[in-house]
């Protein structure tokens, strides 16, 4: 017989909340190199082994935040492409406008001082590889609703382009030239909706 599992605590989910906004604060205004336990703690106005207890590093309090961040996109997501008709690319824009719409100025932050500790701590660099693959699966899923002929091997493949475009795409938000988003979504409709290559 499964054990029964305890129902989450209310307290519990608001404390780790308070606990990662603070770690987000922290990171992006101190970057990596000031980011610690010991700041998140004074940030978020509870002892140092408070912290410990939800998050016994500073890894795992990145990847909380990361799946964090995750699930909060996935509910835009769904939430702009409710009411959009399937198969007729509305859905696909309305996914392309909630990730643009998400690239805000500490979103923007976060991601670099995430990317950048990757290249220096190898358990970050699993975390950010695990990130990445859930989106990229997320994106191909989408993909193969809006384009049932696909292969899930070449949707995969449009998906690692169409995350890595959409990420790019993060790194000139600061100064976007006029029609770039706009560019962006054509680009990605072309991407997705391409004619499946000839066998070779």
């Amino acid at each position: 017989m499964a054990a029964t599992k305890r129902p989450v605590q209310p307290r519990r989910v608001q404390r780790t909340a308070e606990i990662l906004d603070a770690a987000m604060m922290v990171l992006v205004d101190e970057g990596w190199a000031g980011f610690s336990l010991r700041r998140v703690a004074a940030s978020a106005g509870v002892g140092l082994a408070h912290v410990q207890y939800y998050f016994p590093s500073k890894q795992g309090l990145v990847q909380a935040m990361l799946e964090r961040f995750m699930q909060l996109s996935v509910g835009k997501v769904q939430e702009r492409m409710k009411d959009a008709e399937a198969g007729s690319g509305a859905r696909l824009a309305a996914a392309v406008d909630a990730v643009l719409a998400d690239q805000g100025e500490a979103a923007r932050r976060f991601f670099c001082e995430v990317w950048a500790a990757a290249e220096r701590d190898l358990d970050v660099a699993r975390i950010l590889d695990g990130f990445y693959a859930l989106y990229r699966k997320q994106v191909a899923d989408l993909l193969l609703q809006e384009f049932p002929h696909l292969p899930r091997k070449t949707a995969l493949q449009r998906a690692s382009v169409l995350v890595a475009l959409l990420e790019g795409a993060s790194l000139f938000r600061r100064r976007t030239p006029p029609g770039m988003l706009k560019g962006i979504r054509e680009a990605v409709w072309l991407l997705a909706s391409a004619e499946k290559e000839s066998a070779k």
